[in-house]
């Protein structure tokens, strides 16, 4: 196997305590060398197939999906990943209030059949993914992304957790090299902005644009 294999996983540690952590916070049994002992058979596999299958490049994107039961069992899978051509990606506003006096929001689990209806509805009306509203009237994230503002004055914005939102890796990386800072952000914040960017690990931090143009 190549012996390279996790810097193949991008921000592979900080998915993994953030998995290690919401197991704790619900009581799952969880092994993070179980984990790491998958990710490198998955990761040398995918590394020698994307070789031999584009050898002018071996740079093929895949998403790696990881689950774990309550009782400690994981799996994983893959899904071919093709790279973003076209910017500004553009997304809508939800009609349906995220949920934000659950602890789930918070931790990344199959709980979330709100994301997934609405970003199935986004993506067959032609959009890259939806952004909800808490009943506070703030912006939290995605279906699939964090949201980030640029204000064109220091760092871009992107909402904090007490909004009840998901704890990105690529928010948690921006943030801890002091690109992105949390704040409050709202409708009216959102419409000011210089620009808009929806960001996850697996296709980085991508111009985008709201549907109304507002």
């Amino acid at each position: 196997k190549p012996a390279n294999w996790k810097h193949h996983f991008f921000l592979m540690e900080r998915h993994i305590n953030r998995m290690a952590a919401s197991a704790a916070f619900f009581n799952f049994r969880f092994s993070t060398g179980d984990l790491l002992d998958k990710l490198e058979k998955l990761g040398g596999s995918l590394l020698e197939s994307s070789t031999e299958n584009r050898p002018e490049s071996g740079n093929a994107m895949f998403k790696i999906r990881v689950l774990a039961s309550r009782s400690g069992r994981i799996t994983t899978e893959y899904i071919p990943v093709e790279p973003v051509t076209k910017t500004p990606v553009m997304f809508d506003i939800s009609a349906f209030p995220a949920e934000d006096a659950t602890p789930f929001p918070a931790h990344k689990t199959t709980m979330r059949s709100l994301f997934n209806s609405e970003f199935k509805r986004a993506v067959s009306q032609g959009l890259y993914d939806t952004v909800f509203i808490n009943k506070r009237g703030q912006i939290t994230e995605g279906a699939i992304s964090s949201i980030f503002i640029d204000t064109g004055q220091g760092p871009l914005l992107t909402p904090g957790i007490d909004s009840g939102l998901l704890p990105g890796t690529l928010r948690a990386e921006l943030m801890s090299h002091g690109l992105a800072a949390e704040a409050c952000i709202d409708i009216e914040t959102l419409r000011q902005a210089r620009a808009v960017y929806l960001g996850n690990s697996v296709r980085g931090l991508i111009r985008a644009g709201r549907k109304d143009g507002c």
